[in-house]
């Protein structure tokens, strides 16, 4: 099947959705013009000793996910964060040439604007003010890895699948009258990947909880009640 190529519309992604939002108009106009396109398949897995190029990925459109993997033979992966449409991966500091200590794998087909190494330092010589957005950026990503690591390893299965449930519905949910609605972003694999649990565990755990009237199930969505 053939995919359809998305239009990038950079006032959009730069302007209202990306980190980049808050910077001056000469900044932002700067900035977009530095950028590159890039098309991630579906499938596709980049090791975090790849990802020492230091580009820096802002996502237009899709999914991806950002994991480590186990050592040995079953090979269990934790997910770290779950990626969208706005959201910047890779070394923000043209200065940081070490690997990223983590895989990137592409759940749906994902746009990516691409910003390198050197494209960035030359923005910053003109607009340094743009290192602002970047430790910003660096602080609400660090936020979130010990929010992960809290859903990985405090409290029983039980506590740590409402505690997830809580943080996705901060970051992606949407206020309704019976409390937040989830979308249809995750699979159950996903959210066990996410707590360190298997995905016949957060099934069951679901299944309680919409009979307990803790969550609405619609489909693949939910509500998280509050």
């Amino acid at each position: 099947m053939t995919s359809t190529v998305k239009h990038i519309d950079f006032p959009t992604l730069i302007r209202r959705l990306s980190p980049f939002r808050t910077l001056s108009s000469d900044a932002q106009a700067d900035i977009e013009q530095r950028f590159a396109y890039r098309r991630y398949p579906a499938g596709t897995t980049i090791p975090g000793a790849a990802q020492n190029t230091g580009e820096l990925l802002l996502i237009r459109y899709g999914k991806a996910k950002v994991v480590i993997s186990g050592a040995g033979e079953n090979q269990e992966k934790l997910v770290l964060h779950v990626l969208g449409a706005g959201d910047l991966f890779g070394k923000p500091f043209p200065m940081d040439q070490g690997p990223v200590p983590a895989d990137l794998e592409i759940i749906d087909e994902v746009g990516a604007l691409v910003l390198t190494r050197d494209a960035l330092t030359a923005h910053l010589r003109r607009f340094p003010a743009t290192s602002l957005v970047l430790l910003r950026m660096l602080s609400e990503r660090l936020e979130e890895t010990y929010e992960a690591m809290a859903c990985l390893s405090l409290g029983d299965v039980e506590a740590r699948l409402v505690r997830l449930l809580t943080r996705l519905a901060k970051k992606e949910g949407r206020r309704v009258p019976e409390g937040f609605l989830l979308p249809a972003a995750h699979t159950q694999t996903d959210i066990a990947s996410m707590i360190g649990a298997r995905r016949e565990t957060v099934s069951r755990l679901l299944t309680q909880f919409a009979h307990d009237g803790r969550i609405v199930r619609l489909g693949r969505a939910m509500i998280l009640v509050a």
